[in-house]
């Protein structure tokens, strides 16, 4: 079987996933599944030098921020993203100095499929089954960053750690990245905190240095205990010492970073990203990079990477844009830690305001938590779906009259449209024009939307 195009990649990729196991995570059978996969094609994640990153909240900003900064130095990075917005190709970014996140060409797409093929059918002879749609993009990723020869690649994990096909990577000189950890896919993961930094300290391989942010004093253990199993260096990230002074407005964010014997001055970083939250991301990102300077021998010009880190722009997150006139910001916040994070935020760059929200949930989100956490700020809401097909689930949304019925008590104008995109459009006629509106609730729908918005109609 031959793929010709991007259209008919699209297709077998989207076939692949087994109906059986589509609603289900197929945990370590996936894992020796993407390890067979990889044998075949003679272990290319052996063969790159990888930052692989976990955790609940932050996982996304930290790859990106990481492969910013790295490529501010002039490095060629390979950046592999889950879930992406509007593009499949958004898994195959590429840094360098001249563009950051250029997605692969779809020839070349096409091209590196085509070379990976052989190895799932040998995997589903070999009794294993078929690849998830997940795995095989993984599997993929590693491919495309060994043939374009990146110098440095960076991974987000997919759900958890241990049994993530990610997690893949047996290099002792990984350099492993935790973020916070919150109460997310609990029936999968563990029913607290301490389960499930159990299940994230699972990418931790012998000899690598991992660095995470100090939270609660049980899951910090959790990540210690396995570093010291593994003897695995640690680089903890404390809020208070090595990162201080968190402002944020309209226009980013500001803090002073300091990690001695890796950065033994204070930096003053200003962040073209929103949001508190961001500052402990740009730290991980920033002691990951110092490790790696070390580690690697290179030069780090701090300067270079606070010159890419004040032009940031991640899409999704906290994202702001213009539409028909009106401002809109998008936020991917899908469980209860980002949702306060994100709320937060907005209560500290617009102290005193009221917004009109746009929302939709996945099913098996604890939305509910996050809708008392939104409503406060809320003088209108607009509740609405999505329906998307990535990642071994289909990704359902809680029925938005059902979503309904949790806030019609409250004080509070209600519109809900099962559509997305006619939902949208209702939501910006209602805006004024000094108003700003908010999308939040899912990264699926932000992607939905963004998917039909017309880059002529909006300015970024």
């Amino acid at each position: 079987m031959k793929i010709k195009t991007y259209a008919e990649a699209l297709k077998f990729i989207n076939n692949t996933v087994p109906k059986s196991s589509s609603q289900k995570f197929p945990g370590e059978i996936g894992l020796k599944r993407t390890f067979a996969a990889l044998d075949i094609l003679d272990s290319p994640q052996e063969k790159l030098k990888i930052i692989h990153v976990a955790g609940t909240s932050g996982k996304g900003s930290t790859c990106y921020l990481t492969s910013l900064g790295l490529s501010s130095l002039g490095f060629k990075v390979g950046l592999h993203l889950s879930p992406h917005l509007i593009s499949l190709r958004e898994r195959f970014q590429i840094f360098n100095r001249r563009t950051s996140g250029e997605l692969i060409s779809k020839n070349r797409f096409v091209r590196y499929l085509n070379e990976i093929l052989p190895a799932f059918k040998e995997v589903e002879q070999l009794g294993y089954g078929k690849l998830s749609y997940f795995e095989l993009l993984v599997v993929l990723a590693f491919h495309v960053f060994y043939k374009e020869k990146v110098e440095y690649a960076v991974f987000e994990v997919g759900m958890g750690g241990l049994y993530d096909a990610t997690n893949t990577i047996k290099n002792g000189k990984k350099v492993s990245i935790i973020t916070k950890i919150g109460l997310d896919h609990t029936n999968i993961l563990g029913k607290n905190k301490v389960e499930i930094a159990a299940q994230k300290a699972g990418i931790i391989r012998k000899g690598n240095k991992l660095v995470y942010i100090r939270q609660e004093k049980d899951v910090n253990n959790i990540f210690e205990k396995q570093a010291k199993t593994k003897q695995a260096k640690t680089y903890p990230v404390r809020k208070g010492i090595n990162f201080t002074d968190v402002r944020i407005n309209r226009q980013g964010s500001k803090f002073k970073f300091f990690y001695p014997p890796l950065i033994d001055k204070k930096l003053d970083v200003n962040l073209g990203l929103l949001g508190k939250f961001q500052a402990e991301n740009a730290s991980l990102a920033l002691t990951a990079i110092s490790i790696l300077a070390q580690q690697y021998k290179f030069r780090l010009e701090k300067d270079k990477i606070l010159s890419a880190f004040k032009k940031a722009n991640f899409p999704g997150r906290f994202q702001k844009i213009s539409t028909r006139g009106k401002t809109i910001i998008f936020d991917g916040a899908h469980n209860s830690q980002k949702m306060q994070a994100f709320i937060d935020s907005l209560n500290t760059i617009f102290p005193g305001k009221k917004f009109t929200f746009l929302l939709a949930f996945k099913r098996g989100k604890d939305y509910k938590k996050m809708l008392k956490i939104i409503t406060p700020l809320a003088k209108q809401v607009f509740l609405t779906s999505f329906f998307v097909h990535q990642d071994t689930l289909s990704y359902l949304s809680v029925d938005p009259k059902e979503v309904e019925n949790k806030i019609k008590n409250l004080n509070l104008d209600i519109s809900v449209h099962k559509d997305s995109i006619q939902a949208f459009t209702n939501f910006i006629d209602c805006l004024e024009r000094d108003e700003i509106g908010i999308v939040t609730g899912s990264l699926y729908l932000i992607g939905e939307i963004e998917r039909k918005i017309s880059r002529k109609e909006r300015v970024v």
